[in-house]
């Protein structure tokens, strides 16, 4: 029988339990360390778990945990040696998640139309079946590119999801079907899966019918309030600013936290940059969802697609959204075993915490889409609203190393996998991978990265996680870390 916790009766605020989605079982910016979480300036609510019992999960598992797929054709059957070597890994593990990021639908007989510029193509019809031969278990549906075509295709798309015979979780026909955690039975134990997005487009979210007004399918979101850091001389600035527009007088003595000036909200802070507050009704929904998960699993996994940083620069600032710690942090309080945070096409660090690993950006998996509106054999990654410059790299995504050196791009990645014994994490093991985006082979497709790229890039991981506590070894071209 699977541990039990005590009654949710226990939390201060009294919740509704979330359902259960089952599955049948199948056979250079500075870095600075995130702020802890839980701090009185972004707590939108105080929630109180019981504390989770142990991962019940026989000895020896292991889950695979990976960042972005995204692709319009199958990838799979290209017979490519070196995909193959690393799907081996994927394969046979325990329990695989990945993000799979966009739609699928067959763009000949569905004219769903485009939702903006940015849009992903969508897959075709087969490459649902394309990622569970890679060996996913499970994917994730939330995210920024989840209904770029409207809600009929996000529909279309678990719909195909489904008959692939692929689990997905974060998204569906109404909020409470996009909240609710999956279910997947293995040989070694039951795992549950609650997957949302914090970086998403308008009209993205779910939304449960009220009265005579219909639910909207879409996914589960993360809202936040974004303040612009400022230090005190600078906040006193903006009372005079604000008080010559014929606001609040200027001249407090002690000047005030939060400040909105010109409709951007201001919070005093002692560096630059961005802070976020989390939606207190998502968070709670969130941590109730994994609680109610956990109570009914073996092994909790949460993850959430989100582009937020500390500067609100994508993919060339490591460091992660103050938010995204309050929430992955609140995540492993309610009974999260595993956080897996993807988004940002480029690395994060790692941080155990509470014995749980928690990963703050994985990046790409497998990415080989190409943009609407573009046709065969004329794919750039994305479409641009503003392209970079003549002579730049055409991928935003770039980020320079310190002490120079060759930057790390998007198309340089990671995956890992985490082995559980007696209840508790043993060991991460973090493969280093490149998706050629130079040479003969095709971009986007991964393969192990040699040795060069390899230190290159678990350096960078070392160099990311440490500000969190964590120790990582690098034994030959793989990254462990041992709790």
């Amino acid at each position: 029988m699977l541990p039990r916790t005590r009654a949710a009766s226990l939390c201060v605020i009294a919740l509704v339990a979330s359902p259960l989605r089952i599955v049948a079982a199948q056979s250079d910016p500075a870095l600075r360390t995130p702020p802890p979480a839980g701090g009185a300036q972004n707590a939108p609510a105080s929630f109180v778990f019981p504390s989770p019992p142990p991962a019940g999960v026989k000895d020896g598992f292991v889950y695979a945990v990976m960042g972005d797929i995204s692709g319009v054709t199958p990838a799979t059957t290209k017979n490519l040696a070196d995909f193959d070597q690393v799907l081996k890994i994927v394969r046979s593990a325990d329990f695989s998640l990945a993000n799979y990021e966009g739609v699928a639908f067959d763009v000949n007989s569905k004219k769903f139309p485009v939702n903006e510029l940015g849009a992903l193509f969508p897959s075709d019809t087969t490459f649902p079946w394309d990622i569970k031969n890679m060996g996913v278990r499970m994917v994730a549906a939330a995210n920024n590119h989840s209904v770029d075509y409207g809600s009929e295709s996000l529909l279309e798309s678990l719909r195909l999801l489904r008959e692939a015979g692929l689990p997905y979780a974060g998204a569906g026909a109404n909020l409470r079907e996009a909240r609710a955690a999956t279910s997947l039975a293995t040989p070694k134990g039951k795992v549950t899966v609650v997957a949302t997005a914090g970086t998403f487009k308008l009209n993205f979210a779910a939304a449960d019918g009220r009265g005579a007004l219909a639910a909207r399918p879409g996914i589960s979101t993360v809202r936040t309030t974004t303040f612009q850091r400022v230090t005190a001389r600078e906040m006193s600035q903006l009372q005079a600013l604000q008080a010559a527009a014929g606001g609040a007088p200027a001249g407090e003595a002690n000047p005030p936290r939060e400040l909105m000036v010109l409709d951007q909200i201001y919070r005093l802070g002692t560096a630059p940059g961005l802070s976020y507050r989390m939606n207190s009704f998502d968070f709670r929904d969130l941590m109730q969802a994994v609680h109610t998960a956990r109570q009914n699993s073996d092994l909790t996994v949460f993850t959430i697609h989100a582009h937020q940083s500390d500067t609100g620069d994508d993919d060339i600032n490591p460091v992660p959204a103050d938010y995204l710690v309050e929430l992955f942090h609140g995540m492993v309080d309610a009974g999260a075993d595993v956080v897996a945070g993807h988004g940002n096409h480029l690395l994060r660090g790692i941080e155990i915490y509470k014995g749980k690993a928690i990963f703050y950006g994985l990046a790409s998996f497998a990415f080989s889409g190409r943009p609407a509106g573009i046709t065969a054999g004329q794919e750039p990654r994305i479409i641009i609203p503003n392209p970079p410059p003549q002579g730049q790299p055409s991928d935003a995504s770039i980020r320079p190393l310190p002490g120079g050196g060759p930057p790390l791009t998007m198309w340089e990645s990671i995956f890992a996998t985490t082995t559980w014994s007696g209840g508790k994490l043993k060991e991460i093991r973090i493969y280093p991978i490149d998706l050629n985006a130079a040479g003969a082979k095709p971009k986007g497709i991964p393969s192990f990265a040699d040795p060069a790229l390899a230190a290159k890039i678990l350096g960078e991981v070392k160099r990311l996680s440490a500000p969190f506590g964590t120790k990582m070894e690098i034994e030959g071209n793989v990254g462990v870390i041992r709790p």
